[in-house]
């Protein structure tokens, strides 16, 4: 039975340096000792520098299970040092310059002011085909041409002729 590997705590880190990846932009150095660490923060010194910057602990993933050559520390976003403070890393876009001979930037659709016009939408009923109203019709003719033949011959059919009085029948002769 395998059991799942947990990664360590922060806290066991104490003594060993690792390095954070990806690694902290405008840092040159990226190794790192563990210090302490808040409810919220984790405070970090740079084992060549010695400077020390709070990591929020919503920036920190997982730490890795091989030490080999050192233990790495996952950050869920790239992060950047500017202004004595760790933020979050946003690369800027840089929008590309006119051509030389290039039309300019397209016109934007002028504005226009007050409401908009109203247009009546009619919906046209369905046209049937003709095959529709073929089948139509001659389903209609064969339920009439039925009637009519079933009340002829059934009412012919019902009709006897009468019985004379002059002839008997008697059975047995």
């Amino acid at each position: 039975m395998s059991s799942l590997v947990i990664p360590p705590p922060l806290e066991a880190l104490r003594n060993r340096p690792f390095s954070f990846y990806p690694a902290i932009l405008n840092i040159e150095h990226n190794q790192w000792q563990y210090r302490k660490a808040t409810w919220s923060d984790v405070l970090v010194v740079n084992s060549r520098t010695g400077q020390e910057i709070w990591i929020p602990r919503r920036f920190l993933g997982e730490i890795a299970s091989i030490e080999d050559p050192m233990v790495i520390v996952g950050l869920l976003r790239e992060l950047e040092y500017r202004e004595g403070a760790v933020w979050p890393y946003q690369r800027r876009v840089i929008e590309m310059p006119i051509a030389v001979g290039g039309p300019a930037h397209p016109p934007m659709p002028a504005r226009r002011e007050g409401l908009a016009p109203v247009v009546g939408i009619r919906l046209e009923p369905k046209k049937e085909s003709n095959l529709f109203r073929i089948v139509g019709g001659a389903l209609v003719a064969g339920i009439v041409a039925a009637y009519v033949v079933v009340n002829l011959l059934g009412g012919a059919a019902n009709r006897r002729p009468p019985r004379s009085a002059t002839t008997s029948h008697t059975p047995g002769r």
